[in-house]
């Protein structure tokens, strides 16, 4: 059995990049890929080193060091098992239609483990719990018409703990399969022994305002968050008549393109402080054409300072020694706004 510390994991693997059979990327950060075209990985000069796997029309890739050629072609091999085992297939189009979720999947350095043959054990006291929130919103002519929230507090372990939490006034459900107290109003105590490691899920009906609104002037979009939000991830699609073949689109921040097989511009900006922002687009159709789609938001917020649950304490109940570490995911399941 091969035995590696956490840190250890964390950095054998830099970076993961997928791409199409044609060198497009798909996948990763646009720079770091830049960087790793000009490197040579004959040479003996770099630590670095590069692996690949071909998969149905893409090629995924690992920056590694620290392992052997064998140990990364089979972290590659266990990333592409791990995201089968979440529903997605790594293709040009499931990329496409799910980027976002494979932004969560691929996010923790843990996916080189076996999920079938444990023969790697991570020796650690560090404790992680996820509280993962995700938005349901439908807005219609500057009129709310859904603005729900459904989450979840997720524990990755299976030893012992106690965890504290509160919920807003207005929360509709909690609920929870372990044993929970109410400290006080909105305020839980929840043990968990055994079972689940979903510790507790919620719902809010009626969240208060939406994260991010749309005025529109003739092609020119303008997108304004409620209040200033860092996200990780964020990307706007917006609808085009099937009939265009070409858009002139124009953003003073982040990257565009028109996908021609869905006729939608597709706006994106990763780790971006949003306050506004003003999207320009005028499709060259060979016909006049209305679309009457919704345009459709995607993001990921780490770590969102309003995040409508919050962990209070924690502890293992046979190691209050143990460091645990609480990471709060913030992102829209469905993000509509009808035209």
């Amino acid at each position: 059995m091969i035995v590696l510390e956490t840190k250890q994991i964390n950095k054998m693997i830099t970076e993961i990049f997928i791409t199409s059979k044609g060198g497009q990327l798909l996948y990763g950060n646009v720079e770091k890929y830049s960087e790793m075209c000009e490197i040579d990985f004959n040479s003996m000069k770099t630590p670095t080193r590069l692996s690949t796997l071909a998969v149905n029309d893409c090629i995924m890739y690992i920056l590694y060091h620290s392992m052997d050629n064998f140990m990364a072609s089979k972290a590659l091999l266990n990333i592409k098992e791990h995201l089968k085992n979440s529903g997605l297939e790594i293709s040009r189009n499931s990329l496409n239609e799910n980027y976002f979720k494979f932004i969560t999947e691929l996010y923790h350095p843990s996916l080189i483990r076996d999920h079938k043959k444990t023969y790697i054990r991570i020796k650690t006291d560090n404790i992680y719990i996820d509280v993962v929130e995700q938005y349901q919103t439908v807005i219609k002519n500057n009129q709310v018409l859904k603005n729900s929230l459904f989450g979840e507090i997720l524990y990755k372990d299976n030893r012992e703990i106690k965890v504290e939490f509160t919920v807003p006034n207005h929360v509709d459900v909690v609920k929870t399969d372990h044993a929970v107290q109410l400290l006080e109003a909105n305020k839980h105590q929840l043990y968990y022994k055994n079972g689940s490691r979903t510790l507790a899920s919620y719902f809010i009906n009626n969240v208060n305002e939406p994260l991010i609104t749309l005025s529109k002037t003739n092609n020119l979009y303008k997108f304004t968050a409620t209040k200033p939000v860092k996200f990780k991830t964020i990307r706007i699609r917006i609808p085009v008549p099937e009939t265009a073949y070409d858009s002139k689109t124009e953003a003073r921040n982040g990257e565009h393109r028109l996908n021609t097989e869905t006729s939608y511009v597709e706006w994106r900006f990763t780790n971006y402080l949003f306050t506004e922002e003003l999207i320009r687009v005028e499709p060259i159709v060979l016909e006049i054409a209305r679309d009457t789609r919704s345009i459709l938001i995607d993001f990921v917020i780490e770590n969102y300072a309003d995040a409508s649950a919050n962990i209070t304490r924690s502890e293992l109940v046979f190691n209050q020694e143990a460091k645990i570490w609480v990471k709060y995911f913030t992102q829209a399941s469905h993000y509509e706004i009808r035209m």
